[in-house]
């Protein structure tokens, strides 16, 4: 069945329907792969609308919806939700308010300190407490689709086997390094704890700054799930180049290492002493971080292979697996 055309009109009708008046200005941005995101001015108001042409999105803006609000009651910036619906054009959309700023990725020199800053953030919002593991938690009523256990969410929402079977049959990895990685995540398995909200991708791409450089919001809540904590700390200094590293192919910014920005283990040391957890095992969640986003580089390279992906950005992940897996053995010890 092919998927409904979105357009400027699409948004128009949305924005009618919820303001009643005709937006003055639509302007489509930049979005994923998954929606249409316009900026619209109406009245007084500068808003962001994102449509969904996948029906399931609806779940999914929810539960961002509920992410965001339990964020920003305990202070932490996040673009205010207006609305989640689909009554008016039958897709999936939201409605935030526009958050006036630029993107943290190229802050330059000032980067240790906003890093600081958004670690802080990522602090907080992994003391929120929750209930159950995984995408289905405490914003949906639904009883018998939620993971009780780390363990369920592992096997049946992560689907480790699988994502594992998958980089095995791609071959981009040695045995002997995919044998360390599959050691180094089924560890995992041994986690005891109580479930906390985590961002998910929470990096400097998703953060926007004012003039002084201060975060006014975090973005791109979709991935956010329920779990360990330490899920967000693994993949924020996994991804966090110290001297000597073999550089990502998606690596943001500056070589930090040179610039005297300090290493990963003093970032997870900063996060120690901000919650009071220990980072002990550490190196599992770092490999366990690389592993998830690797299968989805993977996927992202396929598309670009079949000529699926439009993207240019897509073509540079050819190498992205192979130097993941590696960093995660690193990390592990092996």
């Amino acid at each position: 069945m092919k998927k409904p055309a979105v357009t400027s009109r699409t948004a128009a009708l949305v924005i009618e329907r919820h303001f009643g008046r005709k937006p003055r200005a639509i302007r489509r941005i930049h979005g994923g792969l998954a929606n249409h995101v316009f900026e619209v001015r109406v009245g007084k108001e500068e808003v962001i609308l994102r449509i969904s042409q996948r029906p399931e999105e609806l779940q999914v803006f929810m539960k961002e919806q509920w992410a965001v609000s339990a964020a920003r009651r305990k202070n932490v910036p996040t673009p205010e939700i207006l609305e989640v619906f689909n009554d008016v054009i039958e897709l999936p959309y939201m409605i935030s308010r526009k958050v006036a700023g630029r993107a943290a990725g190229g802050v330059g020199r000032q980067r240790l300190m906003v890093l600081s800053e958004l670690g802080e953030y990522a602090a907080a919002i992994n003391q929120i407490p929750t209930h159950d593991f995984g995408h289905i938690f405490d914003w949906s009523p639904n009883k018998l689709s939620r993971n009780k256990t780390w363990k369920d969410y592992l096997d049946k929402e992560l689907a480790l086997e699988e994502r594992l079977e998958m980089l095995r049959s791609s071959r981009l990895i040695s045995p002997e390094t995919l044998r360390t990685l599959q050691l180094a995540v089924r560890k995992l398995r041994n986690w005891k704890g109580r479930p906390t909200l985590n961002h998910g991708d929470i990096r400097l791409k998703n953060a926007i700054l004012n003039d002084s450089n201060k975060i006014i919001a975090i973005l791109d809540w979709e991935t956010a799930t329920i779990g360990d904590p330490l899920v967000d700390l693994g993949l924020a200094t996994a991804l966090w180049s110290d001297a000597g590293d073999e550089r990502l192919p998606l690596a943001e910014g500056l070589d930090v290492a040179a610039l005297g920005f300090g290493s990963r283990r003093d970032l997870a040391e900063r996060y120690a002493a901000q919650t009071g957890r220990s980072v002990a095992h550490l190196p599992y969640y770092q490999a366990l971080g690389l592993f998830r986003l690797a299968c989805i580089l993977e996927g992202s390279w396929a598309r670009h292979v079949h000529g699926a992906a439009d993207d240019p950005a897509f073509a540079a992940l050819g190498a992205g697996v192979p130097v993941m897996a590696r960093r995660a053995r690193r990390l592990c010890g092996a």
